[in-house]
């Protein structure tokens, strides 16, 4: 299944959801590298959830791009501000609403199987038009 990003005409009262198995990169069928999730935390830092090679890797960072922290599958280096994802939970840290424009449907479905509510801003043509291509925000090898 090839993912997509939500748009207006989804429904997004499916994600509502339950299995508390943590969400690997293994899990999504399409493999490509992309955002996940996307959004700004509560505490006013970016939260980016992306695949990059397979892997699952979360940065929580300020403008201008200062990293805050990182959540990966396999690797754990806390001098680099870097810790394991253990829960799902880890990928939704901070949040308060997701832009509906960088969700990944193939994403979004896992973490509502696992019992996740997720709320949504409006969907917004302009935050749409500016996407960075596969990846809506930052990634860790571009953050200092």
């Amino acid at each position: 299944m090839k993912s997509r990003y939500l748009t207006p005409d989804d429904d997004t009262s499916l994600f509502h959801g339950a299995t508390s198995k943590v969400i690997r990169g293994s899990h999504l069928s399409d493999q490509r590298d992309r955002t996940l999730l996307l959004y700004l935390s509560k505490y006013g830092w970016i939260q980016h959830v992306y695949l990059h090679t397979g892997e699952i890797t979360v940065v929580g960072y300020d403008l201008p791009f200062s990293l805050r922290f990182a959540r990966v599958e396999l690797a754990h280096d806390t001098a680099r501000k870097m810790f394991k994802i253990t829960s799902n939970d880890d990928y939704l840290k901070a949040l308060e609403y997701l832009n509906p424009e960088s969700t990944d449907l193939e994403f979004a479905l896992l973490l509502a199987a696992r019992g996740h509510h997720l709320e949504f801003r409006d969907w917004n043509a302009a935050r749409a038009k500016r996407v960075r291509g596969r990846f809506h925000g930052f990634i860790l090898s571009e953050l200092k």
